[in-house]
């Protein structure tokens, strides 16, 4: 509430054009630099984004959604939000997520959550924003049905040592139930694809059929 009334008085300019009212405006978004279809592990051109089938012998993943490179204006505006409080982004960069989505009617909507230093440090998980904006744009139910234990930064790490870091890094919240359910993890930007697939393996595990996800853009 509080970042939309100052939005009003003193509203975001766009990253891209400079015009006023959004973090990043529709007409820049159409001009970010696209990610085309193909899996998120090896690169093989696949249909809506889906993961291949060699790669999905070892991954719980079924398809991540991507929408641009992690360069150039998809970079600047998630470091506006990430590191310069500008909620409003999330809203933004849904807008360009959420149209990617093939969704179904037993869909959830769930956030991999950030390490809790860094919630503590921006005041907001800017996954969760994003998730809950993309819940609206589709009108699926958005749960929070993931808790993060693991605290160790992943900048840096090698797909090796992520994978290590994050074995144990997540668990189910409370009573939720993923049985039969079809998940969206959603997440700002994706490395090496390690967070993505801890938290695939937990919800499998918890018995979701199967478990998709979304990323604004891809390093």
């Amino acid at each position: 509430m509080l970042d939309r009334i100052i939005s009003l008085v003193a509203p975001h300019t766009c990253l891209g054009c400079q015009s006023q009212g959004a973090v990043i405006c529709n007409s820049c978004l159409g001009e970010l630099s696209s990610m085309p279809s193909a899996c998120y592990r090896c690169g093989t051109s696949t249909k809506g984004f889906a993961t291949c089938s060699a790669c999905r012998k070892v991954t719980k993943l079924s398809a991540v959604y991507v929408v641009a490179k992690y360069q150039g204006l998809a970079k600047d505006v998630i470091w506006k939000l990430k590191f310069s409080g500008a909620r409003a982004a999330a809203k933004d960069m849904a807008r360009a997520m959420a149209p990617l989505v093939i969704t179904s009617e037993n869909m959830i909507i769930v956030h991999a959550p950030t390490a809790t230093s860094r919630i503590r440090t921006r005041g907001y998980d800017q996954a969760r924003l994003l998730a809950c904006e993309i819940a609206r744009q589709t009108k699926c139910a958005y749960v929070p049905a993931l808790v993060r234990l693991d605290q160790k930064r992943q900048v840096g790490a090698s797909r090796t040592e992520r994978f290590e870091h994050l074995s144990n890094a997540f668990r189910l919240t409370g009573r939720v139930n993923v049985v039969g359910a079809h998940i969206l993890l959603v997440d700002d930007v994706l490395t090496t694809g390690a967070t993505l697939e801890a938290a695939a393996v937990i919800l499998k595990k918890a018995g979701a059929k199967r478990v998709d996800a979304v990323v604004f853009a891809r390093a």
